[in-house]
């Protein structure tokens, strides 16, 4: 739901409330498409939307540059949102060891961790690539993101340190798969193009 939504002659910003808490949006306007200026002109406070951007950290407080928001139309988006919300935390408090009473929640296409092993992430329906699965190189790549080092990283991981440390596939193939992540919402890029740090650290 859009909040507290300002504009300005070259963006347009507000905050996103998903009911689990607030972020700030920025969306730039591009004074080329016409359709997606009119979208956004219509935005309201208390307008449900859907928002797809990147993850950005800047001295501590998460936001994103958002590439597309779209009015929500159907209001089964929203309801879905919610369970998924609460499938996701139900999911992670057994995974961080937390008892968790009441009916269990299983499906055969949710919950598998990434890369197998035990389970320490969720993963949600569009985290999987063409054909209902991330390849082996983008699997490989998103783990070495996951691991402690990786997440307690502030600047995150260059390219070429993410390529050492999976050998066997070339440096566009992880070039590849990184920028499959970002678009799959998974890393964001930090301090520059060349950094990159996943958007559970």
């Amino acid at each position: 739901m859009v909040h507290n939504k300002e504009e300005r002659s070259t963006d347009v910003s507000f905050l996103l409330d998903d009911g689990t808490g607030r972020v700030e949006v920025k969306r730039w306007i591009d004074g080329q498409d016409t359709f997606e200026n009119e979208q956004i002109a219509a935005l309201q406070d208390g307008v449900y939307v859907r928002v797809h951007g990147h993850l950005r950290s800047f001295q501590g407080k998460r936001n994103i540059v958002a590439f597309s928001v779209r009015p929500v139309t159907d209001f089964n988006e929203v309801t879905y949102h919610f369970l998924e919300c609460i499938f996701v935390h139900l999911h992670n408090s057994k995974a961080n060891g937390m008892a968790v009473k009441g009916p269990s929640i299983s499906s055969p296409n949710y919950g598998n961790p990434v890369g197998g092993g035990a389970p320490s992430q969720y993963v949600t329906p569009n985290m999987t690539g063409v054909g209902g699965s991330m390849d082996e190189c983008q699997k490989r790549v998103h783990s070495v993101f996951e691991e402690p080092s990786s997440l307690s990283s502030e600047v995150g991981l260059h390219i070429d340190d993410v390529a050492r440390r999976i050998p066997g596939f070339t440096k566009k193939q992880v070039k590849d798969a990184i920028e499959f992540l970002v678009n799959e919402g998974l890393i964001y890029s930090t301090i520059d193009d060349d950094h990159y740090k996943s958007t559970n650290g």
